[in-house]
């Protein structure tokens, strides 16, 4: 009996279409940590946030070897239009 999974060892050639990322034979990509908030200040308004960061790891060193660390955050205000404090009108 055979199974639908199955592994093969990671690969230690590059070819040649990608001339900016050097062969290497390291396959640990990077780990992520984030935290996120929501908040529904009235019907019509909300804000929302989030931030993360990540350490690269040996693959991301071997293409950027000064920085591999990567951070991104952003905050949105939302507005919808329309809706009125009774909720939607009947038709």
């Amino acid at each position: 009996m055979t199974s639908g999974i199955s592994a093969a060892a990671p690969s230690t050639t590059r070819s040649s279409a990608s001339p900016a990322a050097p062969p290497t034979a390291t396959t640990s990509f990077a780990s992520v940590a984030d935290i996120s908030s929501d908040w529904q200040a009235t019907k019509n308004v909300a804000l929302n946030s989030y931030y993360g960061y990540g350490w690269g790891k040996s693959v991301v060193g071997a293409i950027y070897p000064t920085n591999k660390n990567i951070q991104l955050g952003y905050v949105e205000l939302i507005y919808r239009w329309g809706i009125t404090s009774g909720g939607a009108k009947p038709k």
